[in-house]
């Protein structure tokens, strides 16, 4: 050791290194004990590096492990056998040309992987039957469509069972299950050494609904809350009283719109899960645009010159009142007076039947429906000969526009108000959460009861509901009052209310026209990012 430090000393005199040491004030023996120090951090930081991938390698073993666990459950519902049914026919239907390996096989062409598989359950310490079991390469779980299991793995359907085929090296220990890592970690065995059947109760999920073009739209379902195991969800709807149609697919298109009824399903959950659908309308691009647009005026002539009731001839006098799937519903600005149109008391008694103007009508049988689906409330009472009156189309011809260069549009019709379920179904569309009308328009056999007058007594759309000049306008609905068969209801424009009075008071009109959506035309507008639609319901725009 002398001998080395005289060499050094040598060197270091010889080529000025000591001098410049001294100088610094840095010894022989710090020198040492810095390189020292330095070994020791960089063993220190390997071993982290290789603790850091340790717990990476196990992290994702455990995750793969508890994905793979819970497709096992699943299968174990679907695989479940009925009384003409096997445990081994159903998992091997499950299992057919996915390439799984059943480990009773005596093929010979995977020996030597079932004897691998057979070795890694017993080194695992499983006493279940290996005949239970199948080897499920990575490959085979992607056609058997698993996600986010990369590992190949054994699986017994019957007994919900997961074992990894390679295992995990973790603290110089193998490791298979994830139940056998629980005393290690603290992990939940619960997806290994139990079962808990969550395939009941209800789901809950979110849709949505976009216009792929005017005519068609795609509807998708997305976050599904549903309290059980991975599902395969097919999506069941069905459009008003029609047959269940099946979309395979989350999301699919429909063309046709109105109330909707849809839900999940699976074949192999109880049907309490599909009971709990969304229920609601999907509007046609054009209905929905239009509902969008109630209170706009539209073009819209008189029928003729003397058409009676009218300060105006074309925009200004008309306004968008409703629209669905058949029809788009307009209504004058003002209102027009009975003598105007000559009636001096109220509102005639039709000469029709009630029945036939209610029951059979175009209007009267679609708008007046609450009351007309209680039993026995079509009678002949002088209430109801009004009601039918205002209902019946053939009295209001005159209001069936023509330019007088086109014939009428077919199938347009007029009647003289709307009727309480009108109004209300248009109020509902324009006005905010805090003022829409949810009590139940309730009815007795005599007519409408509701308690909804006080409701009624905004300034939205004014003009549209309350006309700017003072006047009270009929709709076309009988009142419920057993002692009174006169009564009917109307629009009071003083109190901003829904009123009721008796049929021969002079109370003003507020005649609804009907255009059929097919004849409607919506143009859309874009200027600078905002949209906007011009809308021809056949006599053009201006």
């Amino acid at each position: 050791m002398s001998k080395i430090k005289d060499k050094f000393k040598k060197h270091c005199a010889n080529s000025g290194l000591c001098a410049i040491m001294n100088s610094r004030g840095i010894t022989l023996t710090t020198l040492v004990v810095t390189i020292v120090v330095l070994l020791i951090l960089a063993g220190v930081a390997t071993f982290s590096g290789i603790e850091a991938i340790d717990n990476t390698k196990r992290t994702k073993f455990i995750a793969e492990l508890k994905i793979m666990q819970s497709y096992v459950n699943q299968w174990y519902e679907d695989c479940k056998p009925n009384n003409v049914q096997t445990w081994s026919g159903n998992i091997e239907a499950k299992f057919s040309d996915s390439g799984a390996i059943w480990l009773g096989s005596t093929n010979t062409d995977n020996s030597a992987t079932i004897e691998k598989a057979k070795n890694t359950l017993t080194t695992a310490g499983i006493t279940l039957s290996a005949n239970n079991f199948y080897y499920l390469s990575s490959n085979t779980l992607n056609s058997l469509g698993v996600e986010g299991v990369s590992q190949d793995v054994l699986v017994s359907i019957q007994d919900r069972k997961v074992v990894s085929y390679l295992g995990l090296k973790y603290k110089n220990a193998m490791y298979y299950t994830i139940d056998s890592l629980n005393g290690e970690n603290g992990i939940d065995a619960i997806y290994n050494a139990g079962y808990e059947n969550k395939n009941t109760g209800n789901i809950n999920f979110d849709l949505t609904y976009n216009y792929i073009d005017n005519n068609n739209a795609k509807v998708s379902i997305s976050n599904i809350r549903y309290d059980g195991y991975n599902k395969k969800w097919k999506v069941k709807y069905k459009l008003n009283n029609e047959n269940w149609n099946t979309s395979d697919d989350l999301s699919f298109i429909i063309n046709k719109y109105g109330n909707y009824e849809i839900g999940l399903y699976n074949e192999n959950i109880s049907q309490n899960v599909l009971a709990n659908t969304w229920k609601g309308e999907i509007p046609s691009y054009k209905c929905k645009v239009l509902n969008e647009s109630i209170g706009n005026m539209v073009k819209y002539p008189k029928a003729t010159e003397s058409t009676p009731g009218y300060s105006a001839n074309y925009s200004g006098t008309w306004k968008i009142f409703y629209a669905d799937e058949e029809e788009l519903l307009i209504i004058p600005t003002n209102v027009i007076s009975g003598t105007s149109l000559g009636y001096n008391s109220g509102i005639p008694l039709s000469e029709k039947p009630v029945s036939e103007v209610m029951k059979n009508g175009i209007y009267g049988g679609k708008w007046n429906k609450t009351w007309l689906n209680t039993p026995g409330a079509v009678t002949n009472g002088n209430k109801h000969k009004a009601v039918a009156y205002l209902c019946d189309s053939d009295n209001w011809k005159d209001f069936v526009a023509t330019d007088r260069t086109k014939p009428i549009i077919s199938n347009s019709y007029a009647v003289g108000a709307p009727t309480l379920e009108l109004f209300v179904s248009s109020w509902n569309k324009i006005v905010d959460s805090s003022k829409v009308i949810s009590t139940p328009l309730s009815t007795t056999a005599y007519g409408y009861t509701t308690t909804i007058i006080s409701e009624i007594t905004t300034n939205e759309a004014n003009g549209l509901y309350y006309p700017n000049e003072t006047g009270n306008y009929w709709l076309a609905s009988p009142h419920g009052s057993s002692s009174n068969n006169n009564i009917v209801f109307f629009v009071n424009r003083n109190s901003k209310s829904l009123d009721n009075y008796g049929y021969s008071n002079n109370i003003n009109f507020r005649p609804i026209v009907s255009i059929p959506l097919s004849n409607v035309k919506i143009t859309e507008n874009e200027n600078e990012g905002e949209i906007s639609y011009t809308i021809d319901v056949g006599f053009g725009t201006d």
